[in-house]
C-alpha cells in the first residue's frame, strides 16, 4: 500500500522512466522536477506554482520523510529520491533537510549522499595534493634521499666485502697482517 502522494509520484515517475539525473545536460530532469510540484499542488488542492518557494519545498520534504518504500521498490526509487533530496537541499539547506527527514528513508538517502560527497572531496584533495608542484618536488626529494641512503648501505657492504676479500688474498699469499 502506498502511504502518501509523493510515494505515488515517485513510483509513477520510475514506471514512466522519467529522467532523474541531477545534472542532466539534455533535459535537466525538468519533467520529474516539475511533476513533483504538480503532484504537491494536486495533493493539497492548491494551484501549482512555477516558483519553488520554501513552503512547497518543506511540504515536499515532509512528504519524503513519510515515504517508506517496500524492499522491492527501494533500488528503483533511489535515483529519484537523490534528485529530490538534491533539490531540497539546494532550496532549504542540508541542515534543515536533515532535521525534517530525520531517520526516515529519505534521511538515509541524504546521509549516503553526504558521505559520498565527503569521499569525493577527500579523493579530490588527495589528487590535488599529489599533483601539486610543491608536493611533487617533496616526493622527488624524498625518493632521492631514500635512494642515496640505499646507495650508502651498498657502498658500506661493498667496502666490507672488499676488506674481507683482501684479507683472504693476503692469507692465501702467505702474508700476515704485519707484513702488509
Amino acid at each position: 500500500m502506498i502511504e502518501n502522494w509523493l510515494h505515488s509520484y515517485l513510483i509513477d515517475s520510475v514506471q514512466r522512466n522519467l529522467c532523474t539525473r541531477i545534472y542532466c545536460t539534455t533535459c535537466g530532469a525538468m519533467e520529474f522536477r516539475q511533476g513533483v510540484f504538480h503532484a504537491l499542488a494536486k495533493a493539497t488542492n492548491q494551484q501549482s506554482s512555477p516558483l519553488h518557494d520554501r513552503e512547497s519545498t518543506v511540504g515536499i520534504t515532509q512528504a519524503l520523510a513519510d515515504v517508506r518504500p517496500s524492499s522491492s521498490d527501494v533500488g528503483r526509487l533511489e535515483a529519484a529520491a537523490r534528485c529530490l533530496v538534491f533539490d531540497i537541499c539546494h532550496s532549504i539547506g542540508e541542515v534543515e533537510a536533515a532535521r525534517i527527514l530525520g531517520d526516515s528513508w529519505g534521511g538515509n538517502v541524504l546521509r549516503r549522499m553526504q558521505e559520498h560527497h565527503g569521499a569525493e572531496l577527500a579523493a579530490r584533495r588527495a589528487r590535488d595534493e599529489y599533483e601539486n608542484p610543491a608536493s611533487a618536488r617533496k616526493r622527488h626529494e624524498e625518493k632521492k634521499r631514500i635512494a642515496q641512503e640505499a646507495h650508502q648501505k651498498r657502498l658500506a657492504l661493498k667496502k666490507e666485502r672488499d676488506r674481507v676479500w683482501r684479507e683472504s688474498q693476503r692469507k692465501s699469499d702467505g702474508q700476515t697482517d704485519d707484513e702488509a
